[in-house]
């Protein structure tokens, strides 16, 4: 039980900087080409977290 909790903490860490970076380098780099090129960047970090989060729910 004590794991599952520390698993979703560092979740929860993870989703909470993956959100500020993005938001930094969309503010930042507001160029059409960069988006482009970090879109597959954000995909992959988002296919990882559904995973974590079903791994994380499947524990249970």
């Amino acid at each position: 039980m004590k794991k599952i909790e520390i698993d979703r903490t560092i979740f929860y860490m993870g989703a909470t900087a993956l959100n500020f970076v993005s938001w930094v380098l969309l503010s930042v780099y507001a160029d059409v080409s960069l988006l482009v090129l970090f879109l597959p960047v954000f995909v992959f970090f988002y296919v990882l977290v559904r995973l974590c989060v079903r791994y994380v729910f499947e524990m249970k």
